[in-house]
């Protein structure tokens, strides 16, 4: 259907006669699916030990995943059998054997997990098989190291699956690749790689150890890392110009945010894959974090890097953040600490984020707050504001937000 799609041909136009004559034969070797019969018990009724083994192969027109349940029994005996199966045509446009092969790997980690959650095994141990030792490889690896195809998918298999349950398989051992090569019914019938999966499911000496090999010198492994350039704004941050611009451009606290948001996504644009549509969470937070350190490194640098250097709050230099127990997160963002570390808040509520006073994205912020929660009091809009900041002079800040606020004005004149 696909290859017929992409001949452009309209509905009632008759067919070439090449596409005629694989239709037919497919309608014709289709009549042999009568044939196939198969069995419905899948695990010994007594069986001491079961696995699930999983497969994934591709190739040029279609990837897929096969499952097979392997059941040992009392005597000895190992029984394998067909679970299921699923295959994929692949994309029109074209892509790389390995990520065929990636997509592979992902259909291959969802469709284990809805076989475990159908079965209703407590944790059975699952093995899962590739024939690509790139896929492989790229699996043991970070997903913020690759590109972002590669990355999504990556993350996606290491969040259904465990990396050390990846195995290699060589391509005549793997059952997966008569579903991405394609079979006829007639041949299918009596294929005992298909039904009963490869032999060394039933031999004893099943081999348990990864047999991943290094690609590190691969270049089609290496040409889906990213540069060893940071992804980053370099800014001159002696130099305020810029960010007093920003904070001037509008006095909307989200607004700013958005636009910070989308200069980031312009810049990773211009070195990587194109990130069109609506800005996600992780870019909003971004965005966020990248502005409130900035401001933080401008209006507290001396204790910033009096925490870098020496790691301890005690020594930290003198100024309004010394009593609060401050600390730098995994961000580089200054937070307050204190004993809030054992309860059952959340990090922001435990550990607000230190705002300089007196600064225009202290002021922004408070006013946020105050719009998004109906014109709250000054005491009110102080302890919606800790819920994710500390304004240092905190009270003084809201105090001056209610005060020049017209709404509230006009309601208390």
């Amino acid at each position: 259907m696909q290859s017929l799609w992409s001949l452009k041909i309209d509905w009632t136009d008759e067919l070439p006669s090449e596409r005629a004559k694989e239709w037919h034969r497919f309608l014709e070797d289709f009549d042999s699916v009568r044939s196939i019969c198969i069995g419905r018990c899948i695990v010994h009724p007594q069986a001491t030990r079961v696995e699930l083994h999983g497969f994934a192969d591709a190739s040029e027109k279609c990837y897929g995943a096969v499952i097979y349940c392997r059941s040992q029994s009392p005597d000895g005996t190992t029984t394998v059998k067909l679970v299921t199966s699923k295959s994929r045509v692949a994309p029109v446009k074209s892509v790389t054997m390995p990520r065929l092969e990636l997509c592979a790997a992902v259909l291959l980690a969802k469709l284990i997990k809805r076989v475990e959650t159908a079965l209703q095994m407590k944790t059975p141990p699952v093995y899962l098989w590739s024939d690509s030792t790139i896929v492989l490889a790229w699996i043991q690896k970070e997903p913020n190291l690759l590109k972002t195809f590669v990355a999504n998918r990556v993350a996606t298999i290491q969040h259904l699956t465990n990396a050390e349950q990846w195995h290699h398989v060589s391509s005549e051992q793997n059952p997966a690749d008569l579903v991405s090569r394609g079979l006829d019914p007639s041949s299918l019938l009596n294929n005992s790689l298909w039904w009963n999966g490869p032999k060394f499911l039933t031999t004893k000496d099943f081999p348990e150890k990864n047999t991943l090999s290094s690609v590190t010198d691969n270049d089609e492994f290496n040409c889906e890392f990213k540069s060893n350039a940071k992804h980053c704004v370099n800014l001159n941050l002696t130099n305020s110009t810029f960010m007093t611009d920003l904070l001037n451009i509008s006095n909307k606290y989200t607004k700013i945010i958005r636009m910070l948001s989308f200069i980031f996504r312009f810049i990773a644009n211009c070195r990587g894959e194109k990130r069109r549509g609506p800005l996600d969470v992780q870019e909003i937070n971004q965005a966020e974090v990248t502005l409130i350190r900035i401001v933080q490194l401008q209006e507290f640098k001396k204790d910033i890097m009096s925490l870098k250097e020496n790691n301890r709050v005690s020594v930290c230099a003198e100024g309004l953040i010394k009593s609060l127990d401050s600390f730098l997160d995994k961000d580089g963002v200054l937070r307050v600490g204190g004993r809030l570390c054992n309860s059952d808040l959340n990090l922001e509520c435990k550990f607000p984020v230190i705002l300089p006073c007196n600064h225009k994205l202290t002021n922004l912020i408070v006013e946020y707050f105050h719009l998004k929660y109906f014109h709250l009091g000054p005491q009110a809009l102080l302890y919606q504001v800790r819920q994710r900041f500390w304004p240092l002079r905190g009270r003084n800040v809201c105090r001056k937000i209610v005060h020049d606020c017209l709404v509230c004005f006009k309601v208390n004149k």
